[in-house]
C-alpha cells in the first residue's frame, strides 16, 4: 500500500520524474471530481501528449496502479474491468499536495539539449544537409504549436489560469515557428547557391518557376523551394 509520507522517489533536487508528472496529472484531474476509469485515462493521455508529444514510457503508468496504492478508490463498480467511477482518497490528496509542491527544473530537457547541439554544429554539415535539418526543426516547431492549439480548445473549461498560460505558450511557439521559418528559408537559399544540380518545377504557378535542390533522384526539401532568381 502507498505511504503518503514517503511517496515515490523524486529526483535528487526534489523535482518530479516524468512518471510522477503523469501521476500528478491523474490525481489533479480526479481531485476536481470523480471520473470514470476510461474518462480519467483518456483525459490524462490527451493532456500529457499535447504537452510532451506521444510517449509510451510516460503513458505506461496505469491508472490501476493508483487504485492499488490507495490513492483513488472506486465509488461504484470495481475498476478497469467495469469502468468504475473513481474518487480520490485522503492518501491521494496527500500525494497530490506532495507532487504539486515539488520544485521546478529549468527548461533544459533532452530535446532542448539536442536542439542546441544541432544549432551548435550545424555549420559542419554540407549546405543541403543544413537545409534538411532546418526543415526538420521547423516541422517540430509546427507540431508543437498544433498540440498547444489543440490543448487550448480542449481545455476551455479548465479555468482562466490555464487559458492564460496556454495563450503565452502559444504566442512563444508562434514566434519560434516564424523565426525557424525564416531560418529554413535562409538555409534553402544557401543550399540553392551551393548545389550545381537543379530540379525545375512549375509548381510556382503565376508567381514564377521554382527550383528545388535535388540529390539522389529526389528533392531533399520541398517546403522551401526558391523562385527563379531568388538569392
Amino acid at each position: 500500500m502507498f505511504n503518503a509520507e514517503e511517496g515515490a522517489a523524486m529526483f535528487a533536487d526534489n523535482t518530479l520524474t516524468p512518471r510522477e508528472a503523469v501521476r500528478l496529472c491523474a490525481l489533479g484531474t480526479i481531485a476536481r471530481g470523480p471520473r470514470r476509469y476510461s474518462d480519467l485515462a483518456a483525459s490524462v493521455r490527451h493532456f500529457v501528449t499535447r504537452i510532451t508529444g506521444p510517449s509510451l514510457d510516460l503513458l505506461g503508468s496505469s491508472m490501476e496502479l493508483l487504485r492499488h496504492e490507495g490513492l483513488v478508490e472506486p465509488l461504484s463498480g470495481e475498476g478497469m474491468e467495469d469502468d468504475a467511477v473513481l474518487g480520490i482518497t485522503q492518501g491521494g490528496r496527500a500525494e497530490f499536495l506532495r507532487l504539486m509542491t515539488a520544485n521546478l527544473r529549468a527548461s533544459s530537457d533532452l530535446s532542448r539539449l539536442v536542439t542546441a547541439l544541432k544549432f551548435r554544429f550545424l555549420d559542419l554539415l554540407p549546405a543541403d544537409r543544413q537545409a534538411m535539418q532546418a526543415e526538420l526543426l521547423l516541422e517540430t516547431a509546427e507540431t508543437e504549436l498544433a498540440r498547444l492549439q489543440d490543448l487550448r480548445t480542449a481545455s476551455a473549461d479548465e479555468g482562466p489560469l490555464m487559458q492564460e498560460w496556454l495563450e503565452q505558450e502559444i504566442a512563444q511557439a508562434e514566434e519560434r515557428r516564424a523565426w525557424l521559418e525564416a531560418f529554413a528559408d535562409r538555409a534553402a537559399a544557401a543550399a540553392w547557391r551551393a548545389t550545381p544540380h537543379w530540379l525545375h518545377s512549375e509548381r510556382g504557378g503565376p508567381a514564377g518557376r521554382l527550383f528545388c535542390v535535388e540529390s539522389g533522384g529526389g528533392p531533399l526539401f520541398a517546403n522551401h523551394c526558391l523562385k527563379e532568381g531568388q538569392g
